[in-house]
């Protein structure tokens, strides 16, 4: 099993090989077939069946044994398996997903003793996806094309829609974020930064913000950031994810966001306005 991460395969993605999800890796180990490539998320839900990311952090962060087999009581993980690239020798990364779909589904149903991983099903009843998801307090869904092919980034054909409205605890609520940086924006934002690095109150790395802006807001921004003094850079790269300006600037931002992570990076923040 693995995570994108560190190593390179042959389509350039980077990933990193996990040993600490051992109700999964059985799961994987239970398949009937030569081999396998298997799309999935590492998720744990609560006791309102609702997917919180900071169970499968812990999980994932989890690595000596004992602590492995402590967290995995308190946050045992699903593997939802919702793509399928290979299997016994044949590939599917060129197939339309429908097709990916129907042959996971397939595939799924021939085995037998399966506790961790789960199938996720698709649905083309939009609106009633998009209502369920607003009624759960979910994070949002996956759009994709019914033709489309696999692909390894976000694409027209492959477009995640976050769901806004969260107002669980803390979840939804304006935060003001002090601003360190910004990325440089691509495509039709190419002539505007694509997300503001964002840091906390106690230096940390605080996550990056690049929706909720519309042009006049992106333009402002952009006006603002090309001005603004450079400085050393707060985080490597690394943790930011990619290649970032560091910029000395005098204003902050209000956002709201889904929820914070062990490594008090906001997930899903949204930007909501302007603050001092």
């Amino acid at each position: 099993m693995w995570s994108r991460d560190s190593s390179t395969n042959q389509y350039g993605v980077n990933y990193a090989e996990v040993h600490n999800i051992p109700e999964v890796e059985a799961d994987l180990n239970r398949l009937k077939c030569k081999s396998c490539w298997l799309d999935m998320e590492l998720v744990w839900f609560n006791k309102k069946g609702r997917s919180i990311f900071r169970g499968s952090q812990v999980r994932c962060g989890s690595s000596t044994p004992s602590a492995v087999r402590e967290k995995m009581q308190m946050y045992p993980i699903n593997g939802m398996v919702f793509d399928l690239l290979e299997l016994n020798g044949q590939e599917f990364i060129n197939e339309p997903y429908i097709y990916r779909k129907l042959a996971l589904k397939e595939f799924l149903e021939q085995q037998e003793g399966l506790t961790a991983l789960r199938y996720v099903p698709y649905t083309d009843d939009k609106p009633l996806l998009w209502q369920t998801v607003l009624d759960t307090g979910g994070e949002g869904i996956m759009a994709k094309t019914l033709k489309g092919t696999y692909e390894f980034r976000r694409s027209r054909e492959w477009l995640k829609l976050k769901n806004e409205h969260l107002t669980d605890g803390k979840q939804g609520r304006p935060k003001s974020m002090q601003i360190v940086g910004y990325t440089q924006g691509e495509r039709a934002r190419s002539r505007f930064f694509g997300s503001l690095v964002m840091q906390n109150e106690d230096g940390s790395y605080g996550g990056n913000v690049g929706g909720g802006f519309d042009n006049e807001e992106l333009a402002k921004w952009t006006q603002v950031l090309t001005v603004a003094p450079r400085m050393d850079k707060p985080f490597p790269d690394e943790t930011v994810g990619e290649t970032y300006t560091a910029v000395k600037v005098p204003l902050r931002v209000i956002v709201r966001y889904y929820e914070v992570t062990t490594a008090k990076v906001l997930r899903f923040p949204v930007y909501f306005g302007i603050g001092r």
